[in-house]
């Protein structure tokens, strides 16, 4: 989850303390929440002008300042999903820039699917070259052309959230491999 803290005030000092006070609240809550540590990192900071509108034939002006300060949180329980976004809003949190799910052990899952597409194309090669009136030799290339990084599928199951209702959903690993075996 990537989500902060935007507060604005009348000059780049005050939005920054009202910033940081608030930042302070919801890694605290984080914290609490049972988040490790390490897995909350600061993903952005940015101080920025507020302008007035312009009237016409007069330049914009500067009258007062927004600080942003968001971080990126690994949840590793995704039953907690929902509470912990309810208690990043409950803290103060006024940005949520994303949510993104991602497979553990997604590359020892990668290497089962190859095994997978391997055995896959030997049988599909063993079935050509019977057809063919020869057999499977040794091999010559492999290339692999997939490993596509996981995919959202159809939301398999809602997870039990007491206040922010999240769908975790099944993510797709695939290999796909081409194999060109000699024929003898």
């Amino acid at each position: 989850i990537t989500s902060g803290v935007t507060a604005d005030a009348a000059t780049a000092s005050e939005a920054l303390a009202k910033n940081s006070e608030a930042m302070q609240k919801v890694i605290a809550e984080l914290k609490s929440a049972g988040i490790d540590p390490k897995d909350i990192q600061t993903a952005s900071f940015r101080v920025e002008p507020r302008y007035t509108r312009p009237i016409e034939g007069q330049a914009p002006k500067i009258d007062g300042y927004s600080v942003t300060n968001e971080v990126q949180m690994l949840v590793r329980d995704l039953g907690k999903l929902g509470d912990i976004l309810d208690r990043l809003v409950t803290a103060g949190a006024n940005q949520t820039a994303g949510l993104n799910f991602e497979v553990s052990k997604a590359e020892t899952l990668l290497d089962e699917a190859r095994q997978q597409a391997v055995a896959n194309a030997l049988r599909r090669a063993k079935l050509y070259a019977a057809a063919a009136g020869a057999e499977v030799g040794e091999v010559l290339t492999i290339v692999e052309g997939g490993g596509e990084p996981p995919r959202p599928m159809v939301m398999a199951r809602a997870m039990k959230a007491e206040a922010v209702p999240i769908e975790r959903g099944t993510e797709t690993l695939e290999a796909n491999v081409t194999i060109t075996w000699a024929l003898k």
